[in-house]
């Protein structure tokens, strides 16, 4: 594929979205936490792993996938939509609506953006798919591929 310039913009910006998705989880898990009592760090820091692994995911992704535009356009997709959606349901969770069942949300937070990136993936395997078969024809109608 051909190379675009602003694939590197695009990884950078990806990254970025996932650091502030981290941080603002970590800030509301010690905001709304007791990290005074030392009990409350070893379950605490597995609820933050949990929390953050779709954000991991992603920006793994980010670094193993190929430079090709339509993947990187794919992962700042979803990175914008987990870290927008993420941040906007912590706001709403732990400022607007907090109750005593709040914490709650760092359990089931990550299934809903897992089941976001998923979802996302499969309609990338579909595109890609589908680019595939648009190509073959290119090449059976012309003889070339997309290089030339």
């Amino acid at each position: 594929m051909k190379k675009h310039k602003s694939i590197k913009v695009i990884k950078i910006t990806t990254l970025v979205l996932l650091s502030a998705g981290v941080l603002t989880t970590g800030f509301f898990m010690l905001d709304n936490g007791e990290p005074d009592t030392l009990e409350w760090w070893p379950i605490a820091s597995l609820f933050f792993a949990w929390s953050i692994a779709p954000y991991v995911g992603v920006a793994y992704a980010n670094e193993i996938l190929s430079n090709n535009i339509f993947d990187r356009s794919i992962l700042l997709f979803i990175a914008i939509i987990i870290t927008i959606g993420g941040i906007a349901i912590l706001i709403d969770t732990f400022i607007i609506h907090l109750d005593p069942q709040s914490g709650l949300v760092f359990i089931f937070l990550p299934i809903y953006q897992g089941a976001v990136v998923i979802f996302a993936l499969i309609v990338r395997g579909f595109g890609a798919f589908i680019i595939g078969c648009v190509n073959a024809n290119k090449f059976k109608e012309t003889g070339k591929d997309e290089k030339g």
